[in-house]
């Protein structure tokens, strides 16, 4: 099963989800056809094919970074790892933009 969504920010808010055979490059490559924009997703490498098309940008998705971190600081294993996990949630805070 692969999800998209559009982004948090678009006036027009929806998701698709689009069943296929496998887990294969080919499926978004083909779902995106015709789409430019940002592609926010993780390191899977299946999404290559489908970001090598010029009009579109990648934006990496903190979730798998966050969680290494977390187990760290579940751990106990290091101070850094606590700082990088308050970083990350600076990231993600709501605040108004310039100018609203």
């Amino acid at each position: 099963m692969w999800v998209y969504a559009r982004g948090a920010f678009d006036p027009d808010p929806g998701v698709a989800y689009d069943f296929c055979a496998g887990r294969g490059g080919q499926y978004p490559f083909d779902f995106l056809a015709g789409w430019s924009g940002t592609l926010v997703a993780d390191a899977y490498s299946g999404y290559d094919a489908a970001l090598a098309v010029q009009g579109r940008l990648s934006a990496g998705c903190m979730a798998h970074a966050r969680r290494y971190f977390h187990e760290l600081v579940q751990a106990n294993a290091s101070e850094v790892a606590a700082q990088a996990i308050q970083r990350i949630a600076w990231l993600y805070e709501s605040r108004p933009t310039p100018g609203s």
